[in-house]
Order: C-alpha cells, then structure tokens, then sequence
C-alpha cells in the first residue's frame, strides 16, 4: 500500500519533468549578433547608430532569444583586427555569422549617394543563408538617419519570430495529395531545409534532388538550395555549377545565382569563366559593389591590375568605406604604384583608424617607395667640349670660306678628355639585366604561391576543429598568404629597378 502512494506521488514529478523538458527543447535559446556598423561615418557614430540597432532588437526580441553584447561578438570573431581583416576579404555578412557562431546576424551600413547618406540594414538566419528581412533609406545627415533607425529596424528584427512560427521544425510537414507533384516538390524542399539546419548534409541532398525530379521547371530554390551543399561543405564545384545555372536558368535576373557560380569558377581557377559570370552580374545588378569586388579580385590575381583597380574604384563609389580603399590600395602596391597605394592605405586607415593589417601595408607601401626613389640613377652629367678658333690661320681661313672651299678650321680643348669607352660598363650592365630578370620571375613565381597560399586559406572550415585550434590556423594560413604576397612584391620592385638600371647603363655609357 506504502510502495502505491509513492508511485502516486512520483507520477505528478514525472510529468511536470517531461513537459519541462518539452518546453526548453520547443523554447531553445537562440543567439543574435548584431555586427559593428559600417561605412563612411566616423568611429563615434557607427558606434552609436550600433548601440540603436541593439535597442531596437531587444525591443521586439522575445525572452527566448539572446542578443550577444558587442565584445563577445568581437572575441569570437577573433578580436577587432581579425574581423576588420574578414570585413575586407570577404562581402558576405553570412560567413561573420558563421565565424561568431551564431543563429542570426545583422548590420547596419551607411554609404553616400550624392550629398546624402543612405543607410542598409540587412538581416540573415546563418544556417540557411537566407536574407530574413532588410530595410533601406536616405538621409540628409546622420543625425536625421537616428529616427529612421527606431522607426524602421524593429520590424526587420521581428521577421526573426515570424521565422521561428513558420519553421518547419515547430510545425511538421503536412502530408500532401500523391497526384500533385509541384506540392511533393515543395514538401520535399521543406524536408531538406529541416536536414539542413541539423547538419545532415546528405539527406538535405537527398530531399532537395527529389524536389527537384518532381518540379524540375518550379522554384529555383531547390537548385539553389542543393548548390549551396556542393559548394559547401562537399567542394564539389562542377556539381554546384550545374545546379547555379539551371537556378539561372529559371531565374536570369538575380545576380546572386551569377556571382555564386562565379566563385566556383574561381576556386577551380578558372579565371575567364569567372569573369564572364561577374560581369554578367554587374549587367543584372549594376549598384551592388560585391559584384565589383569579385571581378576586381580576379583581375588582380591574374595580374590584370589595371582592370582590377578600375573595377575596385566603381566598388568604391557605390560604397566608399574602408575596405574597398584597402582593396584598390592592395590593387597598386601589386601594380607598383606606391604613391597610389600609400594614399588609398591612409584614406582606409583615416576611416577606419588603428587597423593593425591596413598599418602594416601602408608601412610597406611607404618602403618600397622610398627604396625605388633612392635606386633611381642621378642625371646624367653631359661633358662640354669647348672649341677654340686656331688664331693663326683666321687669314687663310676666311679667304678659303669666302670661295667655299671648307669650313673655318676648329680645334678641341686640349684640357678636355675625350670619352673612352670602357667595356666594364658592358658587363655591369649584363650583370644587372640577368639579377633584374631573374628577380623578376622568382617574383611571378611567388605570385603562384600567393594564389595557392590565399586558397588554402578560404578553405578553412571552422566546424573542422575547436575554436582556439582554427584560430591558430587562420592566423598561420593568413600569414603565409602575407609572406609570398611581400616576396612577390620586393622581387617585383627590386627586379625591375635592377632591370631598369642596366638598360640605363647599357644607354648612357
């Protein structure tokens, strides 16, 4: 009797536990990063306009959602410089979400369009990639932009609850009618959005290929959807092509699909096909500066720098921030024009201040062109040869000018040498043109590296290892990439000067 009135009073404890439990895995906390504002704006008001984008998430923000403060944003992003250096190599807000490892992320940017300063907010889930919401205007001043920001953002963040209700892992699949295709399609799609997020990469493979074999002509979603996975984490880019262009396919007017494939083509290092899809980007979408980059990017690893430097110069004047001054800057130390160079590094660092890698290129930037300004050789020093009239024979001279029979007889200052040439200035200058060319290429050999360095890099996967150790290896891949750019360049710089210098002596000697 004693042992039944137990089990009666641990039934009540037993269900309260399970519908605990049940509410904490309906209720999970999720994370939301809202980035340090971007732009032309000083330190001070990005800082501000970032405090306001926080406000506004937490107004609207329900308790199961956590806003990281700022600093552990920072951290986890590998502290300030780490992600200045991310915000200039990548354009992709999505891969800083990743980085910070986060549900959801947002950023406010600010840019001028003409007088006026025009604000972008943009907000994505970082599993999926996908933009949950965005809002967009124009402003006199950046104290006029204040009001537009608690007016506005708070509806951009609670697209994040509207999110969460229509997720499919709250709601389950509905069972469809087997006679109608297009809806199979669509629930398989679904299906393959839930395998997704919980990092089933194959069986999202799966469920998206079956959407696709019943709707091969619907939603560019699903080809999408699967590229993405072959993209990453699989790498396999001659799938994700295929799936890119029958995206395009139903879809030609969205410069997303271009500027994805385009990216494959790089990795493979097919270069002229990823121009090809950059530019057919830019046509789509003339104003997005990522477009810009991208190509600008191609054009400099192959070595195209003026076509490069243009492209980063229209980047910069749809969104003239720090980050496309440093990658045009980048652009002219490759070119070798140091003074451009050292001018855009200043202009980044004067909109950004205290970035540590902007530091260290503009320091470089200043020595080689200090260095290029001392290895030029001094004027050349022209010998005079002063003529002296022979006073002599100034009588027989002029009658024999007089019937043009010769010239007036000149003689050469005995006080002045003539020029002998020497054949040690032969040899020098030999010397000189074969350590210049040899430079030169040891130079176009490094730049190989560079590309190969740089790659390596973007393949690092942060879900590969734990945080500390990825970031150990972030900071060696980055540095190695670094080190062949600096090799490239001096051999570059001091190739040429060599070069330059025995074609000079083979001329004026």
């Amino acid at each position: 009797m004693s042992k039944s009135k137990n089990q009666k009073a641990a039934t009540p404890v037993f269900c309260l536990c399970l519908l605990a439990l049940a509410f904490n895995l309906a209720f999970a906390t999720q994370t939301v990063a809202v980035l340090p504002s971007d732009g032309t704006l000083s330190e001070d008001e990005e800082e501000l306009l970032t405090d306001k984008m926080r406000e506004a998430a937490l107004k609207v923000l329900p308790d199961n959602f956590t806003l990281l403060k700022q600093d552990v944003v920072i951290k986890r992003l590998g502290g300030m410089d780490s992600y200045m250096k991310e915000c200039s190599e990548t354009s992709c807000i999505v891969s800083l979400g990743e980085k910070a490892q986060v549900d959801y992320v947002a950023q406010c940017r600010v840019g001028k369009l003409g007088s006026n300063l025009r604000i972008t907010v943009e907000l994505y889930e970082v599993k999926t990639g996908g933009l949950l919401g965005t809002f967009s205007d124009i402003a006199k001043d950046f104290y006029k932009l204040l009001p537009l920001v608690e007016k506005n953002v708070p509806d951009v963040f609670r697209k994040i609850t509207v999110k969460k209700q229509e997720t499919p892992e709250v709601k389950p699949v509905e069972p469809v009618v087997p006679s109608d295709p297009k809806a199979m399609a669509k629930a398989a799609y679904e299906r393959g959005k839930v395998a997704r997020d919980n990092k089933d990469h194959d069986k999202a493979i799966a469920e998206f290929t079956e959407a696709i074999r019943l709707d091969p002509n619907g939603d560019e979603s699903y080809y999408f959807s699967r590229a993405l996975l072959y993209y990453f984490p699989k790498k396999e880019y001659d799938k994700a092509i295929a799936d890119y262009t029958e995206a395009i396919r139903i879809k030609p007017t969205f410069d997303l699909y271009y500027r994805s494939r385009g990216d494959c083509y790089k990795n493979m290092r097919e270069y002229d096909k990823a121009i090809a899809d950059y530019t057919e980007a830019i046509k789509v979408s003339p104003g997005n500066y990522r477009n810009y980059n991208s190509r600008g990017e191609i054009y400099k690893d192959k070595g195209d720098y003026d076509k490069a430097i243009a492209d980063y110069t229209e980047a910069i004047r749809f969104s003239p921030d720090y980050a496309q001054y440093y990658a045009r800057g980048d652009g002219y130390l490759a070119k070798g024009d140091y003074t451009k160079a050292v001018a855009d590094f200043k202009e980044a660092l004067r909109l950004k201040p205290g970035m540590l890698y902007i530091e260290k290129k503009l320091e470089e930037a200043l020595k080689l062109e200090a260095a290029r300004k001392e290895a030029l050789p001094p004027a050349k020093e022209e010998t005079k040869v002063v003529v002296i009239e022979d006073k002599t024979s100034n009588l027989e001279n002029s009658v024999d000018a007089m019937l043009g029979y010769k010239e007036p007889k000149k003689k050469i200052d005995p006080q002045v040498e003539p020029e002998k040439k020497s054949n040690k200035s032969f040899w020098l200058a030999l010397a000189l043109d074969i350590a210049g060319a040899g430079l030169i290429y040891y130079g176009y050999t490094m730049n190989d590296e560079a590309i190969s360095r740089h790659r390596d890099y973007s393949y690092l996967d942060t879900h590969s290892a734990t945080r500390a150790d990825f970031d150990r290896a972030e900071s060696s891949a980055w540095q190695k990439v670094d080190e062949a750019k600096t090799s490239r360049n001096v051999s570059y710089v001091v190739g040429s000067i060599f070069l330059a210098t025995g074609i000079g002596v083979h001329i004026w000697f």
